[in-house]
């Protein structure tokens, strides 16, 4: 497959401290979605996902707020020969006492060449927005407004950004991953370390073309220069069966591990 091969490659171009191992440990990894409630079958307007890991600015996290929006969730306007949809994304981020301590707003386009993409229920377009946050506990209210339509589908979820400063290992979140690439010139929001990954925000596996899933998280040693660490990877079923299982022992040799991981799912029931 096409993904295993640029796995291949990326594996020798990440750093040389990478872990051989797997985990999936729990963490501020939730999923919002907005619905089209007008129709018998829900189909998701909109998909949202969060994680946060160590920022480079001292003492912070970097909150990353992945989502992924479809076509039929906008109104197309033809310009020349292509349709054109015009969206506002507007993200604010509150303290627990309700004070301001982030915000974005950003003009979007999205330009398809013919009119049966305007409507298409699986063309989508995913990004995410990052911003340096202390720890602590957050409400976040997240909306897009179609600029033809009129249109406005806003949420509000709370999180908690654990502290990754102390002396102590500790793990970030887990990102869910659709893709991995070769980092570029310029510098963009899916860039990790020297590489480019692209969440997966429905977090959706298998398939004949998607049968391994694919996540990152970072590992932070603090200030222990022995710390060693054992690293556990469970996954369960919702009703809480063990479906999968691997433990690891090592020793972090840098003060950052970079972890992109992968786990087959081919023989994983549907769930």
């Amino acid at each position: 497959m096409v993904i295993s091969n640029m796995m291949d490659y990326l594996m020798k171009i990440i750093t040389a401290g990478l872990l051989l191992c797997l985990i999936f440990a729990g963490g501020a990894v939730a999923q919002f979605n907005f619905y089209d409630n007008s129709r018998s079958i829900e189909q998701p307007r909109l998909l949202l996902d969060y994680a946060g890991f160590k920022s480079p600015d001292s003492g912070k996290v970097r909150f990353e707020i992945y989502y992924q929006v479809f076509n039929f969730t906008f109104e197309f306007k033809k310009q020349g020969i292509d349709y054109v949809a015009e969206y506002e994304l507007m993200v604010t981020v509150n303290d627990d006492n309700g004070k301001l301590a982030a915000s974005e707003i950003k003009d979007k386009r999205i330009i398809v060449p013919d009119e049966e993409k305007t409507r298409s229920r699986t063309d989508y377009r995913t990004s995410q927005i990052n911003f340096d946050l202390n720890p602590g506990k957050y409400v976040v209210k997240f909306s897009i407004r179609d600029k033809f339509s009129e249109n406005t589908y806003t949420t509000d979820f709370s999180i908690k950004l654990k502290d990754f400063g102390g002396g102590e290992p500790s793990l970030s979140d887990i990102e869910f991953v659709r893709t991995v690439e070769a980092l570029k010139e310029e510098a963009g929001v899916f860039d990790k370390g020297n590489i480019l990954v692209v969440p997966s925000v429905a977090r959706s596996y298998g398939g004949d073309d998607n049968t391994r899933l694919f996540y990152y998280f970072e590992i932070y040693r603090g200030n222990d220069s022995t710390a060693k660490v054992d690293i556990e990877t469970k996954i369960r079923k919702k009703s809480g069966t063990m479906v999968y299982r691997d433990t690891l022992n090592d020793i972090l040799n840098g003060p950052m591990e970079l972890q992109l991981r992968e786990i087959s799912v081919e023989d994983f029931s549907p769930g």
